[in-house]
C-alpha cells in the first residue's frame, strides 16, 4: 500500500532535483497495455550514471502524446538521475507526470483487508474447534498454525537474499547509478561446484585499483552457460565498484 505513495514522492523529487542526463533509446516496445487509451512502452535506456560511468537501465512509461512519436530507437532523450541512487525509481523522463493509480491501489487495500480476515477467522476457528477450553496449548511445533507463518517468513527471506545475490535490491541499484568502471585483474578462477539449472557457478578473485589509487582484491560468483565457459576472461575484466562501498562490485561479461 505505501509503496506506490513512495514512489510517486521520490519521482517528484527526482524531478525537481535529480543531475540532468542525456539518454538514448537502444530498445523500446510496446507491452500491450493501455492506460485511458494510452500504450504502455517499455524502454532500453544508456546513459551516463552520477560517475559518468556508462550504464543501460529499463523504464515504463505511459506515452500520451504519441503524435510525437518519442520512443524512436536512437533518439535522445532528457532524463533525470537520483543524486542519492538506492530505492526504486532512480531515473525520470523530464517533464515527466505521475500518477497515482487508484482503482489498483483500492483493489490492493481490499485483497489486504480480506485477506487479513481471513487469517483472523482461521485462528479464532482453530481455537475453538482444537482449544477443548485449554486456551492455545493446542499448538505445538508442528500445528500448521505456525509452520505456514514460518514457511511464509523464510520464503519472504530467501526473496530477499536472492535479490541480493543477483544485485536486485537497494545496493545493485545505488552500485548501478553511481558506480565507477574500471579495469580488474583476474587473479584466479575456481567453480563453486554450486549449479543453477544445470549451470555452473564461477568464483573470480579480481584485483582492481580504485580512483584513490588503492589496490582492492574482490571475489565475484556469477553462473555461466556450459556455453560460454570457453570465453571466461582469464586475464581482465570490466569492473564497477561503488565509491562510497567499495566492498560492493559487480562484474561485467562481454
Amino acid at each position: 500500500m505505501l509503496a506506490p505513495l513512495r514512489a510517486i514522492h521520490r519521482v517528484r523529487d527526482i524531478l525537481a532535483d535529480g543531475e540532468p542526463r542525456s539518454a538514448r533509446i537502444e530498445h523500446a516496445e510496446q507491452t500491450g497495455v493501455h492506460v485511458r487509451g494510452f500504450a504502455q512502452w517499455k524502454l532500453q535506456l544508456s546513459f551516463d550514471n552520477l560517475s559518468g560511468t556508462p550504464v543501460t537501465d529499463q523504464l515504463v512509461l505511459v506515452d500520451s502524446k504519441p503524435h510525437l512519436q518519442r520512443f524512436a530507437v536512437g533518439k535522445e532523450l532528457e532524463a533525470r538521475v537520483s543524486r542519492s541512487p538506492g530505492v526504486f525509481p532512480n531515473l525520470v523522463l523530464a517533464g515527466a507526470a505521475p500518477e497515482m493509480d487508484v482503482a489498483s491501489l483500492c483493489r490492493r487495500a481490499a485483497a489486504g483487508l480480506l485477506g487479513i480476515a481471513v487469517v483472523v477467522m482461521a485462528y479464532v476457528l482453530c481455537w475453538r474447534l482444537q482449544g477443548e477450553g485449554q486456551g492455545w496449548t493446542f499448538l505445538s511445533l508442528g500445528h500448521p498454525l505456525l509452520v505456514c507463518p514460518l514457511v511464509l517468513c523464510v520464503y519472504v527471506g530467501g526473496l530477499r537474499l536472492l535479490g541480493r545475490a543477483l544485485q536486485m535490491d537497494e545496493r545493485g541499484e545505488a552500485l548501478k547509478y553511481r558506480g565507477i568502471g574500471v579495469r580488474a585483474d583476474v587473479l584466479a578462477v575456481r567453480q563453486t561446484g554450486t549449479y543453477i539449472n544445470e549451470q555452473p557457478q564461477l568464483e573470480f578473485q579480481l584485483q582492481f585499483t580504485d580512483s584513490d589509487g588503492v589496490v582492492h582484491r574482490v571475489s565475484v560468483r556469477r553462473i555461466v552457460s556450459l556455453l560460454d565457459l570457453a570465453k571466461v576472461p582469464r586475464d581482465a575484466v570490466t569492473l564497477l565498484y561503488d565509491p562510497d562501498d567499495r566492498s560492493n562490485v559487480r562484474m561485467e561479461l562481454s
